[in-house]
């Protein structure tokens, strides 16, 4: 019994010691698992950081910016239609002349002789033909005599409204209201058909010619609003009133016009000039022109986050731009524009995202 009372007391005191053991290194276990790292950070301290910044899609009104000339809406060629001597110049040469005010006296001796003949012609006519009309029902002439002479009356007549006609063009009028841009004669000089004498234009309104790229004019229509950048820096404003069915054979490009005011009447017809054309209106993103980069296909784009933090290359089509902001589409209505650190990552590749209001160390990545 004493010997079996031994061994038990010893193996009593064994157990004690190994539920003792056990008890202590529960306890080191534990520690040792809370002081060691989270495994989210320990992935997350070993991916590159890039910073970001969030960007949203706001309204933009597309323009288009071409070069053009500038021309005044109306301009005529003023020549003779008849053939007579200039008497008098009524106006000079920049007056500004209404519609219907006379610009140039022509003689008038031959086209007042030709229609005092023609007058009398006709006179004569008529009454040979009242006289044959009575004597028809006397026997005295025929229904054929009657035709004829009906028909010479009916000739002269014309004859008389030409004489009439050629009278009124040695008084040219103007056919518009507008400007006597050039005077070419002097009284004594005989005119022609034909012949130039002057110049007349309308300068309250002024047409804007350019030429649009094959690639362009698909987004051109009637009616958009147009603003005219003169040379001194001076604006005028109107819309789009043509665009050429087809392109020019040689540069495949399209004639367009349009119409803009001059209240102030300012001598700009001829000169060059630089149109921006609204073209319509998009969501895009206003960032910084730093970010805008290149891929491997020379594609213009920017780099960005998805909702797994990868970075990815997104094409862009530039809208405008000047040396520090830009405006492009092409992207989603919210994007994470990486900012910062896109250098060190690769296409699809995952990384730790700092927004931009922290500061990135790519030293500790």
């Amino acid at each position: 019994m004493p010997a079996k009372g031994k061994l038990l007391k010893l193996l009593t005191y064994a157990v004690i010691a190994i539920v003792a053991l056990v008890w202590v290194l529960r306890f080191d276990i534990k520690a040792a698992r809370d002081d060691a790292p989270p495994q989210a950070e320990t992935e997350a301290a070993s991916l590159i950081s890039v910073q970001f910044s969030e960007s949203r899609a706001l309204p933009y009104t597309k323009t288009l910016e071409i070069q053009g000339q500038v021309e005044p809406n109306y301009a005529v060629d003023l020549r003779a239609e008849v053939a007579a001597r200039v008497l008098s110049l009524p106006v000079s040469k920049g007056d500004r002349v209404a519609e219907g005010d006379l610009l140039l006296e022509l003689d008038q001796d031959a086209r007042k002789a030709q229609l005092a003949q023609a007058e009398a012609d006709l006179h004569y006519k008529q009454q040979d033909l009242s006289a044959n009309q009575r004597l028809v029902d006397a026997g005295g002439s025929t229904r054929s005599d009657v035709l004829r002479l009906a028909s010479e009356v009916a000739d002269a007549k014309l004859v008389l409204e030409e004489a009439r006609l050629g009278l009124s063009r040695t008084r040219p009028v103007a056919p518009f209201d507008g400007v006597v841009d050039r005077l070419d004669v002097d009284p004594g000089d005989y005119l022609s058909i034909g012949d130039s004498w002057g110049r007349l234009v309308d300068i309250s309104t002024l047409k804007v010619r350019a030429w649009v790229a094959q690639q362009d004019v698909a987004e051109l229509a009637l009616g958009q609003k147009v603003r005219v950048r003169l040379l001194d820096g001076s604006l005028l404003e109107g819309e789009l009133n043509f665009i050429a069915f087809s392109a020019d054979e040689e540069t495949r490009s399209y004639q367009i016009e349009a119409i803009v005011q001059n209240p102030d009447a300012r001598r700009i017809a001829g000169a060059s000039a630089s149109m921006t054309i609204d073209t319509g209106e998009v969501q895009a993103h206003r960032l910084s022109a730093a970010l805008l980069t290149l891929d491997d296909h020379n594609q213009v784009g920017v780099r960005v986050l998805d909702a797994d933090n990868r970075v990815h290359f997104r094409p862009v089509k530039l809208l405008s731009g000047e040396m520090t902001q830009a405006w492009v589409s092409g992207l989603e209505e919210e994007e994470r524009l990486i900012t910062l650190g896109a250098g060190f990552a690769e296409e699809g590749q995952q990384v730790h995202p700092v927004p931009l209001e922290e500061r990135v160390e790519q030293g500790s990545r």
